[in-house]
């Protein structure tokens, strides 16, 4: 299933390991999105994913996010859709 994506304002800048997809979680408010515990956190931990409401899918040519960028995020709490649409940024 494809999930469907909004918009939102990054607020906080960010960095990922290159060369791989890579899965980030955050919250979403008002419209931005905060991502959690700065992106340091490890697999098994299940805290950061109580704390977040909304994850972001990026590529393996994506390796960091800056401050204000706008980038596509999935809700927790929207319905997967049977349609195809691109989510990753």
């Amino acid at each position: 299933y494809l999930h469907d994506f909004v918009y939102a304002k990054n607020i906080q800048a960010f960095k990922m390991r290159p060369g791989r997809n890579n899965i980030v979680l955050g919250k979403m408010e008002d419209g931005t999105f905060h991502v959690t515990r700065n992106n340091k956190y490890g697999s098994g931990m299940l805290t950061p994913i109580v704390e977040s409401n909304a994850l972001a899918i990026f590529n393996e040519e994506v390796s960091n996010v800056k401050e204000e960028e706008f980038i596509k995020v999935i809700l927790f709490e929207s319905l997967p859709l049977a349609k195809e649409n691109d989510s990753i940024n």
